[in-house]
Protein backbone atom coordinates (compact mmCIF):
# COMPACT_ATOMS: atom_id res chain seq x y z
CA UNK A 1 0.00 0.00 0.00
CA UNK A 2 1.54 3.29 -0.75
CA UNK A 3 2.26 5.82 1.82
CA UNK A 4 -0.52 8.77 2.26
CA UNK A 5 1.25 12.58 1.78
CA UNK A 6 -1.79 13.68 4.35
CA UNK A 7 0.15 15.28 7.33
CA UNK A 8 -0.31 13.73 10.65
CA UNK A 9 -2.32 16.29 13.04
CA UNK A 10 -2.10 15.99 16.72
CA UNK A 11 -5.47 16.22 18.85
CA UNK A 12 -4.60 19.73 19.49
CA UNK A 13 -4.87 20.82 15.78
CA UNK A 14 -7.46 18.55 14.83
CA UNK A 15 -9.61 20.47 18.08
CA UNK A 16 -8.50 23.51 16.40
CA UNK A 17 -9.61 22.70 12.60
CA UNK A 18 -12.86 21.19 13.43
CA UNK A 19 -14.21 24.48 15.60
CA UNK A 20 -13.14 26.62 12.54
CA UNK A 21 -14.95 24.66 10.58
CA UNK A 22 -18.07 24.72 12.22
CA UNK A 23 -18.04 28.67 12.43
CA UNK A 24 -19.95 30.39 9.71
CA UNK A 25 -17.20 32.86 9.36
CA UNK A 26 -14.26 29.80 9.84
CA UNK A 27 -12.04 32.05 12.45
CA UNK A 28 -9.70 29.72 14.60
CA UNK A 29 -10.67 30.55 18.46
CA UNK A 30 -8.14 29.05 20.61
CA UNK A 31 -10.16 26.73 23.66
CA UNK A 32 -9.65 28.48 26.47
CA UNK A 33 -8.02 25.72 28.28
CA UNK A 34 -5.20 25.47 25.92
CA UNK A 35 -2.15 27.17 26.91
CA UNK A 36 -0.87 30.03 24.62
CA UNK A 37 2.71 27.93 24.02
CA UNK A 38 0.73 25.11 22.47
CA UNK A 39 -2.14 27.15 20.55
CA UNK A 40 0.76 29.42 19.06
CA UNK A 41 2.38 25.90 18.13
CA UNK A 42 -0.55 24.66 16.86
CA UNK A 43 -1.45 27.27 14.79
CA UNK A 44 2.70 27.82 13.08
CA UNK A 45 2.26 24.31 11.84
CA UNK A 46 -1.02 24.27 10.28
CA UNK A 47 -0.01 27.89 8.89
CA UNK A 48 2.90 25.98 7.47
CA UNK A 49 0.49 23.07 6.04
CA UNK A 50 -1.70 25.57 4.18
CA UNK A 51 -4.43 24.68 6.88
CA UNK A 52 -5.17 27.78 7.91
CA UNK A 53 -4.17 31.88 6.57
CA UNK A 54 -3.67 34.58 8.17
CA UNK A 55 -6.69 37.44 7.71
CA UNK A 56 -7.42 41.10 9.20
CA UNK A 57 -10.37 41.14 11.72
CA UNK A 58 -13.06 43.77 12.36
CA UNK A 59 -12.98 44.43 16.13
CA UNK A 60 -16.59 43.12 16.29
CA UNK A 61 -15.06 39.59 15.85
CA UNK A 62 -12.91 37.27 18.30
CA UNK A 63 -9.34 37.62 17.83
CA UNK A 64 -6.96 34.74 18.27
CA UNK A 65 -5.16 36.11 20.99
CA UNK A 66 -6.04 35.06 24.72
Amino acid sequence: MPKSNTPKLNDTQLIILSSASQREDGLVIMPESLKASAGKAAATKLLGLGFLKEVRIKRSEPALAH
